[in-house]
């Protein structure tokens, strides 16, 4: 009789480190969700929790969720309008001064031209586009700093939405028409918060879904080795500058519609909470900016900003927390950026 050979089935000679290594990449992986990806929105439970007991009369309403919703919809279109320019590489701290020049044009041509609301807001945006296509054209062609080149042109539309205004508030340049475009409510949803879901959507899809925004980041990361690679980031840097000043002359629009007046002080106050949006946000979901991240770090500051208000904090407060989230988003920011530079340990 031939004897049968029957074989063991394989055993790892020491499972114990292939157990506790599963187990410590769970474990680190945790650690990150709970550390990094996430913490805006544990703040964010925070902040409402906070407001919440302290003033549940008046911060737990249907009311206040709308207020929040709607006029935190303008500083998220202009952030993303920020991100996208940001994502090429180039800093636009033009973006609330094109804000507000939008919404002072907007205001005088329909106060000066009997004509369709929608051709008002057409000339509008072609205008601003064009002032956009101007510093882009300074930034490429001629190599100032993007820094620079926007903080300069921020001045001269700041400047030219005074000259529109003379000094004094435009209210009659709104038709009924027009300011149904920006308030009112949709579904029970303010309208100009679903215009921050449509155009936070077309920006996503654009920057992680389609090869477009894969060379927008591979420009901002490295200018000169996406160049090499074969990416034209001359036009990459060219479209993240009008992206942003189309978003921003959409903003102001949508502003004019919301307010029904226009005044040439609005546009810069929204400069500050849209940057620190930009880069809060960059500190979440992924290791980079954002769509998702950027628009819940607007409504984390939003909302803080708006619990503080009802509980009667003072006016200075707001800047002042502005100012405090931008500086602990940009540290964050680069810390995480040093993080992920630094030279990794060769395991033993």
């Amino acid at each position: 009789m031939t004897d049968t050979a029957i074989t063991a089935p394989s055993v790892s000679p020491n499972p114990a480190p292939v157990e506790a290594a599963g187990i410590g990449t769970l474990r680190n992986a945790s650690r990150r969700i709970f550390r990094t990806e996430f913490t805006a929105l544990y703040v964010w439970v925070i902040i409402i929790g906070w407001f919440s007991l302290r003033i549940p009369d008046t911060f737990l309403s249907t009311t206040t969720m709308r207020i929040i919703m709607s006029d935190s919809a303008v500083t998220g279109i202009l952030a993303l309008g920020a991100l996208i320019a940001f994502s090429t590489g180039s800093i636009d701290l033009s973006f609330g001064a094109m804000a507000g020049f939008s919404m002072v044009l907007v205001a005088k041509l329909g106060e000066l031209y009997e004509v369709n609301t929608i051709l008002i807001c057409l000339a509008t945006f072609a205008i601003c586009l064009a002032i956009g296509g101007l510093t882009s054209l300074i930034v490429v062609r001629y190599k100032v700093p993007s820094m620079i080149a926007t903080l300069g042109m921020a001045s001269v539309l700041l400047g030219l939405a005074k000259a529109i205004t003379a000094g004094a508030t435009i209210s009659g340049g709104t038709s009924t028409t027009f300011q149904a475009f920006g308030r009112g409510t949709f579904f029970g949803l303010p309208r100009s918060f679903l215009y921050l879901v449509v155009v936070g959507a077309v920006v996503w899809y654009i920057l992680e879904m389609l090869p477009t925004g894969r060379r927008m980041f591979a420009t901002g990361a490295n200018t000169e080795a996406a160049r090499l690679a074969g990416v034209r980031t001359s036009r990459i840097q060219v479209g993240g500058l009008l992206g942003s000043a189309a978003l921003a002359s959409f903003a102001g629009i949508v502003l004019a519609a919301k307010v029904g007046l226009a005044s040439d002080s609005v546009g810069p106050p929204f400069l500050l909470p849209a940057v620190a949006a930009v880069f809060l946000g960059s500190t979440q979901i992924k290791h980079r900016i954002n769509v998702l991240g950027t628009l819940i770090a607007v409504y984390v500051l939003a909302t803080g900003i708006k619990g503080l208000q009802l509980s009667g904090a003072a006016s200075w407060v707001e800047d002042f927390f502005n100012g405090a989230a931008l500086l602990i988003a940009v540290t964050l920011a680069f810390r995480r950026q040093r993080q992920g530079t630094r030279p990794q340990r060769a395991q033993p």
